[in-house]
């Protein structure tokens, strides 16, 4: 049976959505599996939040048991613009993670990652 219960991760993370992928990335890049990171001959979307793609059941199958976690919560919204990128961000104090979105600087580095670590020690 599953908790609901705050897991103890530790210190506040924050997972980036980073994948192997050739650069620049635009609005008519090919969308790639979360399990292996090519363009998928046969496309498979998560059928809850129909945003993550895979390559065939023997990927998403496995990866179901991360994915779960955050599909239902996962924001039907847009980029603020090219410079944000989704995020999780796992609280100690909380069950679930959340998604913010995260402003990346020119040099592809995160610049407002510290948002995230308000209320951290």
């Amino acid at each position: 049976m599953a908790s609901n219960a705050p897991k103890d991760l530790g210190q506040p993370l924050v997972l980036e959505n980073f994948m192997p992928i050739e650069q620049p990335v635009d609005i008519n890049s090919a969308a790639l599996c979360v399990v292996c990171y090519v363009v998928p001959e046969q496309t498979k979307r998560c059928g809850r939040c129909k945003d993550i793609m895979y390559c065939s059941n023997n990927g998403q199958t496995p990866n179901w048991a991360e994915h779960k976690m955050i599909c239902k919560s996962f924001p039907k919204s847009t980029s603020p613009d090219l410079h944000h990128r989704h995020a999780l961000y796992c609280a100690p104090a909380e069950s679930r993670p959340s998604f913010v979105w995260l402003q990346y600087g020119d040099d592809g580095k995160p610049i407002d990652i510290v948002k995230c670590f308000a209320n951290t020690p």
